[in-house]
Formats: structure tokens, sequence, C-alpha cells
């Protein structure tokens, strides 16, 4: 039996980043996100690793996709990442708003990317 065993009923899908054809569902909170793990995949070293490791059977899946749990991370956060991912001109937005947005980029699950360019570098 899985760690979600109970708790699927309380976790809701994230209304932007809920891909119908998603490989991977991140849950942060009480939130989920079905994503394509081949886009975490290019651009986290972790995440290409976690993928390659075979899963045990009996472990959670949603929708027919493998769970990754992110317990030290917020929706919040993890949104703005899928937003620099999914939507590049999103991080140029940012960038000319203020630096604390793009402080906020730099989260645990952005540790294992490279450092994010701006106009500035």
């Amino acid at each position: 039996m899985g760690d979600l065993d109970g708790a699927k009923d309380s976790i809701k899908p994230h209304s932007d980043f809920w891909f119908i054809d998603g490989s991977v569902v991140l849950i942060v909170e009480a939130t989920s996100f079905k994503i394509h793990q081949t886009v975490l995949s290019r651009h986290s070293d972790v995440f290409a690793d976690m993928f390659t490791v075979p899963q045990p059977a009996g472990d959670d899946t949603i929708d027919g996709c493998p769970v990754v749990l992110l317990s030290q991370d917020s929706v919040s956060d993890l949104v703005d990442v899928l937003h620099a991912l999914y939507s590049p001109l999103y991080v140029s937005q940012i960038v000319d708003k203020d630096q604390s947005d793009i402080d906020s980029l730099h989260l645990a699950i952005l540790t294992p990317y490279p450092p994010i360019p701006t106009s500035q570098d």
C-alpha cells in the first residue's frame, strides 16, 4: 500500500498544470500537478535520475501516472517553477518586476537546475 491511501480524496488537481498527456504527478501540500516527465528530466538531473529507477509494484499512482511527493515545497513555489519551465516568457516578465520574484524561483526544487539566466547576466 502507498503513502496516499486515504488521502487521495483531499488532493485536488492544479487548474493550470494538469495536462491530459502528463506522465507524472507531483503533489505539494494538497495540490497535484500532472506534468511531463521529459520536461522535468530535461531540466533536472535529480528528476532524470529518479525516473530511471524502477518503481516497486504497488506504488501510488494517480490517473495512471507515478506520484512524487514534494514535502518541502509550497504550491506557489512549484507553480513559479512550472511557469518558468513551460512558459519561457514568464522568467523575462518577472525579471522586469522584482528581484524577490526571481529569488522565489531558487527553491529546493530548483537546486539541481542550472541558474536561470537574466538579461542582467
